[in-house]
């Protein structure tokens, strides 16, 4: 015998509130990978529930997660990475880099899957952007900060129309299922903004201009 719908919902919102009394781990450091690997999977969930349920409440308590995460970005709490040798638009981390605090693309990544995915599906859904249009562009901008400063990892190549993050802390090209996390967030941002720049978003100069 199947569990119904609602019931369904009820265990979801139970386990949402048994985080940290529904925030969840939005207002941890990613110093131990935290929100990479603990928040993102909830920004994830409350799209996914949206999609269920058609409930704006998960897409608001999105943007309250996502508030308090940005506020523990390292630019805005001036922590710098050690290999930018800046605070960087992204949440850095020592656990993966023998103590040293530096801001892994595939965190930067899972961290705005969600917020990415969002700002798609207000721009594409009138209706939504009657509550959530001003806050979708904040969050886009947000993500283009973010975005941008991976840039400086971008390798052109092998071939034409191809490219790659490359590690600067690995010396080496970054492993395929952590730049996959923010491949996904150019083809949602290039889905949400119609840019033909974002899918080869380093091919050139002169794309590089959307982000500055």
């Amino acid at each position: 015998m199947g569990i119904d719908a609602r019931r369904l919902r009820e265990l979801f919102d139970d386990n949402d509130r048994a985080i940290h009394n529904g925030r969840g781990h939005s207002e941890s450091l990613n110093e131990n990978g935290n929100l990479a690997w603990g928040e993102s999977y909830i920004l994830l969930a409350y799209m996914e529930m949206y999609r269920a349920t058609r409930d704006r409440l998960y897409l608001r308590k999105l943007v309250e997660h996502f508030d308090r995460v940005l506020q523990n970005r390292d630019d805005v709490r001036g922590v710098a990475d050690v290999h930018a040798g800046k605070p960087l638009a992204g949440w850095g981390s020592t656990r993966y880099s023998k103590g040293e605090w530096h801001v892994w693309i595939v965190h930067t990544g899972m961290v705005t899957m969600a917020p990415a995915e969002f700002v798609r599906l207000v721009n594409r859904d009138r209706f939504l952007h009657r509550e959530f249009g001003a806050t979708a562009q904040a969050c886009r901008e947000r993500v283009e900060e973010c975005i941008r400063d991976t840039q400086p990892c971008w390798r052109n190549g092998p071939a034409a129309g191809e490219g790659y993050y490359y590690s600067p802390l690995l010396h080496e090209v970054l492993p395929l299922n952590q730049q996959n996390a923010m491949g996904s967030v150019l083809l949602e941002m290039w889905r949400a903004t119609g840019n033909p720049h974002y899918p080869a978003i380093y091919s050139s100069p002169q794309t590089l201009t959307a982000f500055q």
